[in-house]
């Protein structure tokens, strides 16, 4: 018995709505309710489906599961959940988004691993003690304030309190076991608490009031970690994450890269909308595959030279003048220099690998210099000030080309990209 009738995407969402009432409705029925309750669900749940035959949402994808949550609305959960013959050994529940104001009722379930509160409106954890085998808690989008009653859980794996009231890490000292932790958008403005979550991989503390990196020394473990969209103005006390793979520290008030040097597996490194005007201090992470600094005040491209893995880089919306010291990059994937102050594309001949290089929203005046990129599928040169279409020969392998807003009187020298399958040459002359 892995899950209730509450799962509803699993057995809803690739089924026709004209095969719903036969497989759910003996779901349902046969396998959840007692024959008691039959005629109180069974019926309502196959009268509301042919009510739902004749209306307009008939061919509707997107309504065709609706209909069931609102029999759901209609059932007493604590009746189903009360009868422990039936339920003592479901593994996941989904109660999400049933205007659930109270978590309780749910002492008998003490074989469940997952168990789903999302958008609700749930203001306080509680009534959890007995569901000690627990390895998934979702609370996301609810109304709580604290963190607390938790400490029974100790097999607990993964748990999401995204988009709450919460100003305060606390209370989680017992979840030893703990792997990811989820608490953007809340109102947190201290990192602290976590020194007892060793075993954690994730930690997502994004759309916060966080002013500092700080009390991280512990997760020696950690994988992922996102603090995007909060008040943090300095990069430093990360040395010990020696395993981190992804750093997310988008906008953020930061001025300068550093104190990244101890961090030799990071493969993602997000530092986009900030303050930071020059790139450096990245020799120690040669690993790296993405690299985001997009909307900053950057000005020149340079001390890239170690990053021989880098396949992502992004530095659009920048104050960039020139295309250069791009020649260790050999493995790069995808180039973003759009929304710059860019004249001339140059510089260009190492990239063998390049496969999407944007560079409209510039000052560009000249196709010219991209006679190496023959594994270039994607080419944005719009909103620039091109007025002939020329030296594409050989880019064999052009999938999509984008002219828009230039200064195009005519459109030729096509005639050699086979594969190109979408262009835009709008608003040219």
């Amino acid at each position: 018995m892995e899950t209730l009738c509450y799962e509803i995407d699993k057995y809803l969402c690739d089924n026709k709505i004209k095969h719903l009432c036969k497989e759910n409705y003996e779901y349902m029925t046969k396998e959840y309710i007692h024959k008691e309750q039959y005629e109180t669900y069974g019926r309502a749940y196959e009268n509301k489906y042919n009510k739902l035959k004749r209306s307009k949402y008939d061919k509707n994808e997107d309504y065709k599961f609706k209909f069931f949550v609102d029999i759901l609305k209609d059932c007493p959960i604590s009746n189903i959940l009360n009868e422990k013959s039936d339920l003592v050994n479901l593994k996941k529940l989904n109660l999400s988004g049933i205007k659930i104001k109270e978590i309780k009722n749910l002492d008998s379930l003490v074989n469940l691993q997952e168990l789903s509160l999302n958008f609700n409106e749930i203001t306080e954890i509680k009534n959890l003690d007995s569901l000690v085998n627990l390895q998934r808690l979702d609370l996301d989008d609810n109304k709580i304030t604290e963190i607390k009653n938790l400490d029974s859980l100790i097999n607990l794996q993964i748990l999401t309190i995204n988009g709450n009231k919460i100003k305060e890490i606390k209370n989680l000292d017992n979840l030893f076991n703990l792997n990811m932790l989820y608490l953007a958008d809340n109102e947190i403005t201290e990192i602290k608490n976590l020194d007892n979550l060793f075993n954690l991989n994730i930690l997502y503390l994004a759309d916060n009031e966080i002013t500092e990196i700080k009390n991280l020394d512990s997760l020696v473990n950690l994988i992922k970690l996102s603090i995007h969209s909060n008040e943090i103005t300095e990069i430093k006390n990360l040395d010990s994450l020696v395993n981190l793979v992804s750093l997310n520290l988008d906008n953020n008030e930061i001025t300068e890269i550093k104190n990244l040097d101890r961090l030799v597996n990071l493969e993602n490194l997000y530092l986009s909308y900030s303050k930071i005007t020059e790139i450096k201090n990245l020799d120690c992470l040669v690993n790296l595959k993405y690299l985001g600094l997009n909307v900053n005040k950057i000005t020149e491209i340079k001390n890239l030279y170690s990053l021989i893995n880098l396949q992502g880089l992004y530095l659009y919306k920048n104050k960039i003048t020139e295309i250069k010291n791009l020649d260790s990059l050999i493995n790069l994937q995808g180039l973003y220099l759009y929304k710059n102050k860019i004249t001339e594309i140059k510089n260009l001949d190492c990239l063998v690998n390049l496969e999407e290089l944007y560079i409209n929203c510039n000052e560009i005046v000249e196709i010219k210099n991209l006679d190496t990129l023959n594994n270039l599928k994607i080419l944005h040169l719009g909103n620039n000030k091109i007025t002939e279409i020329k030296n594409l020969d050989s880019l064999v392998n052009l999938q999509i080309l984008h002219l828009i807003s230039n200064e195009i009187t005519e459109i030729k020298n096509l005639g050699s990209l086979v594969n190109l399958r979408m262009t835009d040459f709008n608003i040219n002359k």
